[in-house]
């Protein structure tokens, strides 16, 4: 084999990838529209300071006219036009990263800009305005958050048999108001705080546990990374196996979750619920839930604890003084803006690993111009060099450390060295980690403290350590999904990473700028560790991997946003949701819709479950709120929602159902019974006989009606509707003499154009009146239970009037431009639309929208 060519082709193959991640700098701009396609390319390259010898490398990519561009500007790089906008910058990239051209002429946010290499533009001294590290957009149905719905309050529980209560072991919560409210429910209670493996092994009709263990979150003398309360929470899983006893475990905290806005007072206790969630899945016949304590424990708190511990048909609830709420999983939105970007040194932990090098050149792409590399074994960890040449390359300097996070000593010393180099870090991104899959009962405590010392000790140094600093911009702590809905194997990994979770929470509401990403399985592995069965499993089980572009795009929202935690994974929910409640039911799941809707439809009971469980999840409300006669639009079910329900109700039945079928069976017991006739819809109606109905309504009047119902309660309840001029008009109203006020529409100006298709150019020229209109027709539709975009090419008729409106005359002193002019809806031209001069007397009605 000859060992210097095949070292060759391996460093060839490691530039070439280096170069297709490459970071890509904006070095020119031109923010002019109004000006010539020409003339702001122009602008761009000069503002970029382009060569004569640049600009014949320069290539020009953009929607339209990219030849008349570089002819005219005498441009010989490659001139292609790219008919999909959004597509134009990602094609200039590529080119830059293959090579294809110096500098890349393209459009970003309304204007031109002049794209460069980032290695090469730093090289050049030419000054970076922004970058663009990822041209890979991320699917939005990968972003999930957890929601805490309230739920109705259960009927009193009843308990029976012989109750264990294992106490914390510290003094920090009186027991004795709970165990007297199980005894009440029926229970022959035993309390312990030590031996219960003895209590348990004595018991062999022991009925059930409830432990309070999860409350002591002192560390461990042996183990300090380790809480207490979670280590014995492990103990007590082994000594139910042990004593093989299947009985129902309830692990009970408080403060170890947030809800309805609060955020987690202790989320040390959250590793518990971490733990707990893989319990139920490894052990489901042990398994009983997990409840959140309020502060206090009132009269009507005990009654619900109890009632969750008799009946756990929500396995993780938090108790408030409000009622209880259930824990679910739903979508987090899509929101867009302004990237996040470095300002500082950014500190990177297990930058070695499967993800560190990836992250690294994300950072770089980001704008980062210095990065503290860290790792156990520092310059001399596996890849490290390679990783430094390539961010070397990209003109980023580099630090490489070696730190153990686990110790805090260690990392007081690793950043006082660093303050003494001058290198002051701005950020955190602490991706470092410690997996070792094993099934809870092969988890001892010294696996259990590698777990939580790589990654929560780490997270609770460098956090404190650097909090207080004034100029931290970003801590961003690396979780996984494990931690958020839990993973066979991984019962050490889920309980420090549901840690992580509930920390950044707790830190964002102190005023620290955390955040937590929860995340699924990653298209990426260490090349210097053997490769590992679990991505392949979990990709059968309906947890496809995600390429590391997307990924970090993800990542750049959250940040962008600052939110506090935000889990983002691939799931086929079609796969993954009949695996995850294979051997229970999973409510947490309720909240997505695509996984409640793969729940089985077996009689009519399990038809009624599915229609409001469907229901319930599209409209975003607890399943136990909608009751078999309530009509779905009393929950705020809209023709789109109609839509997505009919969908899932149709995918889970596998039967073909009407677009109008939860419009025309408008409750969950018409439609139950509509599904239990498989399907079949009614017989057409005698048409000839029919009488006309009005099943729609829309309308716009002054006094801020924008709806039937707004309508009413205006005449029913006498209000007033004339107001003082509106300020959204652009009118100088400073200036004007004469009436205060008048009865205005509101909001005419607030017109959706992409919504209805329509040019933003040719809105503003369009007469209000007719995009009044468009959104009354939509409306007026909607509210009759029918998605608009159903009617297509259907028989449907539309007939509009016009009015010729009565105006009083205007006064002399009234410009004549104020003055109105006969409705025309039907008109493309824009309406009179500029206000009276100034100190004129205007005429209310005659006024319209300015834009």
């Amino acid at each position: 084999m000859d060992v210097d060519r095949l070292r060759a082709e391996l460093d060839e193959a490691r530039r070439e990838l280096a170069r297709a991640a490459e970071p890509v700098a904006v070095v020119g701009t031109s923010r002019d529209p109004d000006r010539a396609l020409v003339e702001q390319a122009r602008e761009a390259l000069d503002h970029a300071g382009a060569t004569p010898a640049q600009r014949a490398t320069t290539g020009v990519y953009l929607d339209s006219g990219a030849g008349v561009v570089a002819r005219a500007l005498g441009l010989g790089g490659p001139a292609v036009t790219v008919h999909d906008s959004p597509d134009a910058p990602r094609t200039a990239v590529r080119a830059l990263r293959a090579g294809d051209c110096d500098l890349a002429l393209t459009t970003a946010d309304g204007g031109l800009v002049v794209l460069e290499r980032l290695s090469d533009a730093r090289r050049a001294g030419r000054a970076v305005l922004d970058t663009q590290p990822s041209t890979e957009d991320f699917p939005g149905d990968w972003r999930y958050r957890v929601e805490w719905q309230p739920v109705p309050d259960p009927d009193d529980g009843a308990l029976s048999g012989t109750w264990l209560v294992v106490l914390p072991g510290d003094d920090r919560l009186d027991a004795a108001p709970l165990v007297a409210a199980l005894a009440r429910a029926g229970a022959d209670v035993l309390v312990v705080r030590t031996r219960f493996a003895e209590v348990i092994a004595a018991h062999p009709g022991l009925a059930g546990v409830v432990s309070l263990a999860g409350l002591d979150e002192r560390p461990h003398p042996e183990h300090p990374a380790v809480p207490v309360g979670l280590a014995t929470t492990l103990a007590l899983l082994h000594a139910l196996v042990d004593a093989d006893r299947a009985v129902p475990l309830h692990l009970l905290t408080r403060g170890a979750v947030g809800v309805a806005g609060a955020p987690p007072t202790a989320p040390r206790q959250n590793a518990v619920w971490g733990m707990g969630r893989v319990i139920a899945l490894e052990h489901p016949d042990r398994w009983g839930g997990l409840v959140d304590l309020p502060d206090r424990l009132t009269d009507d708190a005990l009654r619900r604890v109890v009632t969750l511990i008799a009946d756990p048909a929500e396995d993780q609830a938090a108790v408030r003084a409000s009622g209880v709420h259930a824990r679910r999983l739903v979508r987090a939105p899509v929101l867009t803006a302004k990237p996040w970007r470095p300002r500082r040194p950014v500190l990177l932990t297990g930058a070695t690993g499967a993800l560190g090098p990836h992250i690294a050149r994300w950072l770089a792409g980001l704008g980062a111009r210095h990065l503290v590399l860290t790792s156990k074994r520092g310059d001399a960890a596996p890849g490290m060099a390679d990783l430094r040449a390539d961010l070397a390359a990209a003109g980023v300097t580099t630090t490489a450390t070696a730190c153990d996070l686990a110790d805090r000593a260690a990392v007081a010393a690793m950043l006082a060295r660093l303050r003494a180099d001058g290198v002051h870090i701005g950020s955190v991104v602490h991706a470092a980690a410690h997996i070792d899959p094993a099934p809870l009962t092969a988890t001892d405590l010294p696996r259990l403290a590698a777990a939580l010392g790589a990654k929560a000790a780490g997270a609770d140094h460098l956090t404190d350590l650097l909090d207080g600093d004034p100029d931290l911009e970003a801590v961003v702590l690396f979780t996984s999904v494990a931690g958020t809905w839990g993973s066979a194997e991984h019962g050490a990994y889920a309980a420090a990473n549901a840690y992580l979770d509930a920390r950044a929470e707790a830190g964002r509401a102190a005023g620290l700028p955390t955040t937590a990403v929860a995340w699924g399985v990653w298209d990426a592995r260490d090349p210097h560790r053997a490769a590992t069965r679990y991505p392949e499993v979990l990709r059968r089980q309906g947890l496809p991997r995600m390429r590391p572009g997307p990924a970090l795009a993800a990542l750049t929202a959250a940040l962008a946003h600052r939110e506090p935690a935000v889990a983002v994974a691939a799931v086929d929910w079609a796969r993954f949701a009949p695996v995850f409640a294979s051997t229970a039911p999973r409510p947490l799941l309720d909240g997505v819709p695509e996984a409640r809707a793969t729940h089985p439809a077996r009689g009519g009971t399990t038809l009624l479950d599915l229609v409001t469980g469907t229901v319930s999840a599209v409209a975003g409300h607890a399943p136990g709120l909608l009751g078999p006669e309530r009509p779905f639009a009393e929950l705020g079910v809209d023709s789109l929602m109609a839509v997505e329900i009919r969908d899932r109700l149709a995918a889970a039945t596998g039967t073909a159902l009407p677009v109008s079928v939860v419009h025309d069976h408008p409750t969950p017991t018409r439609l139950a019974a509509f599904l239990r006739g498989q399907g079949k819809p009614a017989p057409e109606p005698d048409r000839q006989a029919d009488a006309v109905a009005i099943v729609g309504m829309a309308c716009r009047y002054p006094g801020g009606v924008r709806t039937p119902e707004d309508l009413w309660r205006l005449v029913a309840d006498g209000v007033d509707a004339v107001a003082g001029f509106p300020t959204d008009r652009n009118w100088d109203l400073d200036s004007l003499t004469g009436p205060t006020g008048g009865a205005f529409l509101d909001a005419v100006a607030d017109f959706d154009a992409a919504f209805f298709g329509v040019d933003p150019a040719e809105a503003l020229a369009m007469d209000p009146q007719q995009r009044l209109l468009l959104e009354l027709s939509w409306e007026a539709v909607e509210r009759a239970g029918i998605d608009p975009r159903s009617l297509r090419g259907s028989r449907t008729a539309v007939f509009a009037g016009a009015l010729k409106p009565t105006t009083a005359p205007a006064p002399p002193t009234t410009s004549p431009r104020s003055t109105c002019r006969p409705a025309s809806p039907n008109s493309s031209r824009r309406a009179t639309t500029r206000p009276p001069r100034p100190g004129a007397s205007p005429t209310p009605s005659a006024w319209r929208d300015p834009r």
